[in-house]
């Protein structure tokens, strides 16, 4: 038993390193995000996707900066030992990591190589790139005007990669990640990656008790749109038609997400029970604004 244990270890092991140094092809991996001008105290990352079916050996892949005449310069490589990188996976580059956490959420906190000599990315733009020695595997050309209209101070906005199908320096293609999850999503999916379902608001439930029983504490609306730069105000009403919460007013929204209302007033005066209505005004540059209305009760426990 024991040998036929060593046996199948041997061989599996055999085909993880195969698998690892598989040939990496253009395209294969792709720069998803990146955060070139960062908080204060904050640092720079590079996001990167495996789009491929591949398990990559991240060590046969450098980041280096591209100048003038596509000249690389500032080659690093992205690990010093074997490093899998996994199908469908994220991976977050810089030169600390835990300072990325520390500044932003992120559902994989794995997901995450420190490079002590990360290439400088400059804030205003430039151009970075993924590559296998020569090869380059994909590469971003960045520039201060990719952010959204309405982000007057991009300090701590990343860009984010709307879609994978689409070339990497499409017009486009990279915009300001999302206010609703903080301005950057490090290590998980795009706040502005697009889908294909229809436009659509809606409420989780109907009615909420802001009792703090762990039911139904607070009004959920969710949101998911086909493209992605979409604004958002949200108004609450009461039943006399009188205005009691401005809840969001020239929100930046990703293409998916959650907003959150907790029965409190613009006053911070918890709200009497009783019937509102939700108010959501959506607007972008093309589409123009699109409304919704909804009605909710907030309701307590007798």
């Amino acid at each position: 038993m024991n040998k036929i244990c060593l046996i199948l270890a041997s061989s599996l092991l055999s085909l993880l390193t195969a698998t690892l140094h598989a040939q990496v092809e253009p395209l294969d991996i792709l720069i998803n995000e990146i955060l070139p001008d960062p908080k204060a105290s904050g640092v720079e990352f590079v996001e990167v996707y495996n789009r491929s079916e591949k398990t990559i050996d991240l060590k046969s892949l450098q980041i280096a900066r591209v100048i003038d005449k596509d000249s690389l310069i500032n080659v690093r490589p992205l690990a010093t030992k074997e490093t899998p990188f996994y199908p469908k996976q994220y991976m977050v580059l810089s030169k600390d990591g835990n300072i990325v956490k520390d500044h932003y959420y992120t559902e994989n906190p794995t997901a995450f190589i420190d490079i002590a000599a990360m290439p400088q990315l400059p804030n205003t733009g430039g151009s970075i790139a993924i590559i296998n020695g020569q090869t380059i595997i994909d590469r971003l050309d960045y520039h201060e005007g990719m952010h959204h209209p309405l982000v007057k101070n991009p300090k701590g906005v990343s860009l984010e990669r709307q879609s994978f199908e689409e070339d990497t320096n499409k017009p486009g293609n990279f915009t300001s990640a999302a206010a609703s999850v903080g301005y950057a999503t490090p290590g998980y999916r795009n706040s502005q990656q697009r889908t294909e379902q229809h436009d659509a608001i809606w409420l989780s439930s109907k009615t909420f008790s802001p009792d703090y029983d762990g039911f139904e504490d607070i009004l959920q609306i969710n949101y998911r749109f086909q493209q992605s730069g979409n604004m958002v105000n949200v108004y609450l009403y009461n039943e006399q038609g009188m205005l009691v919460k401005t809840l969001y007013r020239n929100h930046l929204l990703g293409t998916s997400g959650t907003l959150f209302w907790d029965g409190v007033s613009d006053t911070g005066q918890r709200l009497p029970v009783g019937i509102y209505l939700v108010y959501v005004e959506v607007y972008n540059s093309v589409d123009g604004i699109k409304k919704y209305r909804m009605s909710c009760v907030l309701a307590t426990k007798f």
